[in-house]
């Protein structure tokens, strides 16, 4: 399934990654989580010709430090204890003739990425345990949602692996600045959704506009999962109240769950402030509800103190949430 492709900015994209392909330059894809870099980097792999050809998709963040080396290069027979009789083909290897896709590639090992290097440079993958390399035709793309530059300051990136990396760099931008391609996005996943349902679902014009208006911090993938929500909870229309999130388009918290505070409060009687009343503690629990809302709305601590404005210290110590609920 393509993706969908709306104006120019996207359409010119497209091109120089195209053309960065023909030429066999290697291309790095960089975006935000949820924009969609596998299926463009999918997209890149078909229309340039090689889809009878190999694509591999490696997650790099999802292998073990310790088994990197293993998937990626493979390895000899006998070459550790519990290594297959017959040895095993690497990732690196399965995408030969074809596309290597080297997704979250800021994850990678700092102790492997010499290696990887080697591949980016002579064509050349070294099984573990072998002393004769083998030499491989591959197209690689890589994508993060990292900061590559600030990893390489941070001395966790290598700097030449970068510069070798992005020779072309293309940049997805998120949903909330291509509001263009809400409307066809939707109908996309609506058709999907039909198709596993007996009664078609139809989306109503005030649903719609809420959809259009709202700013999806999970980006594509969020829209996909919403419609999925949709395709769950409503019998034959979805409507505004259907929707899993409940901000009004431009308020305060646009995209979040965040109360924002009125201008005018209206006046508390006596009765709100029991004897005990302690001003400290409502505002450490109001604090507190903020935040728990802020990480609800965002998916992860570390976002939700950008969201706030503060750093992720304050937002580790004061938060409530539970580790095992949210990921920091």
């Amino acid at each position: 399934r393509d993706p969908v492709i709306v104006g120019e900015s996207t359409t010119k994209m497209l091109s120089h990654g195209l053309r960065a392909i023909a030429m066999g330059s290697r291309l790095l894809i960089l975006g935000e989580s949820g924009v969609g870099k596998t299926e463009l980097a999918r997209l890149l792999h078909r229309r340039s010709g090689s889809s009878e050809r190999p694509f591999v998709h490696v997650n790099c963040g999802s292998i073990p430090d310790s088994l990197f080396e293993s998937e990626m290069f493979g390895y000899e027979r006998g070459a550790f204890t519990g290594a297959l009789a017959r040895g095993k083909k690497g990732l690196i290897e399965a995408a030969d003739g074809g596309t290597l896709f080297l997704d979250e590639v800021g994850e990678i090992p700092l102790q492997c990425q010499a290696k990887i290097l080697r591949v980016l440079e002579d064509g050349l993958v070294l099984r573990v345990g072998a002393t004769t390399p083998r030499r491989l035709r591959l197209q690689i793309i890589a994508a993060t949602n990292r900061d590559l530059q600030q990893l390489v300051l941070e001395e966790r990136f290598r700097r030449d692996l970068f510069y070798r990396l992005s020779v072309v760099t293309l940049h997805l931008p998120p949903l909330r600045q291509r509001a263009e391609l809400i409307p066809p996005l939707l109908e996309r996943f609506l058709a999907d959704v039909n198709r596993r349902r007996t009664v078609p679902l139809t989306i109503d014009a005030g649903c719609r506009r809420r959809l259009e208006t709202y700013s999806f911090p999970g980006n594509v993938r969020e829209l996909e999962n919403i419609v999925e929500h949709l395709a769950v909870v409503s019998d034959t229309v979805a409507t505004v109240s259907d929707l899993p999130f409940a901000a009004e388009p431009g308020s305060v918290a646009q995209h979040s769950a965040i109360p924002a505070p009125s201008e005018q409060p209206e006046p508390l009687s006596p009765a709100a402030f029991p004897q005990d009343f302690d001003l400290r503690d409502a505002v450490r629990r109001y604090e507190s509800q903020l935040i728990d809302a802020a990480i609800r709305s965002v998916g992860s601590k570390r976002k939700a103190a950008e969201l706030l404005g503060v750093d992720i210290a304050t937002i580790v110590r004061k938060s409530r949430a539970s580790a095992s609920d949210v990921r920091v």
